[in-house]
């Protein structure tokens, strides 16, 4: 969701040097400012439109991890035959579990956070199967309701991020 109003400039106007200044090609500049709890918030200087938008934090990957998470749960609690669940679940192990947490860190580069998050995605892959195999536990699908449900609290951090991000927001608004 985005705000365009003079609450923007005011903000920029008496907070001027603490902002981060970064050159965003002729869109525009970007600027990002630390607000309560460490969440960022950013202030974008349109300049085709001569206005400020400040944005806040995006759920759009929460739900997809939580769509994710539920369609490779059921595929494969079902024992579906379905040439859908291997992508599904490939889809869910190399992307969701790791981007539950990489959204946390509030990049500004997409390309960033899907490095990281495949990365990440990996790495939490290999260390619940390692954990696992040697607990003599294993098994697949626990393996994989663990890492949903591991990445569901990663969706629930996020929620309360973008909630605290809210009532900043609302709070800086308002006066």
């Amino acid at each position: 969701m985005a705000y365009t109003s003079s609450a923007a400039r005011r903000l920029m106007a008496e907070k001027g040097p603490t902002y981060n200044l970064h050159v965003r090609g002729d869109f525009g500049s970007h600027i990002s400012q630390p607000l309560m709890h460490g969440l960022y918030t950013k202030c974008i200087y349109n300049m085709r439109k001569h206005s400020y938008i400040l944005e806040d934090i995006d759920l759009k990957w929460s739900m997809t991890i939580m769509i994710s998470a539920v369609a490779a749960e059921l595929l494969a609690h079902n024992d579906s035959a379905s040439p859908l669940r291997p992508l599904v679940t490939f889809w869910f192990l190399l992307i969701c579990p790791g981007m539950a947490f990489i959204k946390l860190l509030n990049f500004h580069d997409r390309l960033h956070e899907i490095v990281l998050a495949v990365a990440l995605s990996l790495a939490m892959d290999l260390i619940f199967a390692t954990i696992f195999v040697y607990s003599g536990l294993w098994s697949p699908e626990l393996i994989l309701l663990s890492l949903i449900v591991l990445s569901l609290f990663g969706v629930l951090c996020q929620v309360v991020q973008w909630l605290r991000q809210r009532t900043s927001s609302v709070r800086l608004h308002s006066t």
